[in-house]
């Protein structure tokens, strides 16, 4: 009797979490991150062809940074830390 109330309990969990909308957030982050094919090089040469003091310019590599990576990847944040702030 025990079993059968924590499968209907997890049924009702799992049912509750696709309405929502967790599963669907959740299969999409997962298929972001697989079919990310953005080129970190191309990022790392536009950011050291940019000026330090052009903040239009430094503005446009962060938006392409998250633009190419649909925010799967956050190592160019990490890496550049102090340039992005």
């Amino acid at each position: 009797m025990l079993s059968t109330e924590n499968m209907h309990a997890d049924l009702q969990n799992m049912i509750l979490s696709i309405l929502k909308g967790q599963v669907k957030e959740r299969l999409t982050f997962l298929f972001l991150k697989k079919n990310n094919h953005s080129d970190m090089l191309l990022i790392n040469k536009v950011k050291d062809s940019t000026p330090a003091k052009n903040s239009m310019l430094h503005s446009v590599v962060i938006w392409m940074n998250g633009m190419m990576n649909a925010y799967t990847n956050d190592s160019f944040v990490k890496d550049y830390m102090i340039w992005v702030s």
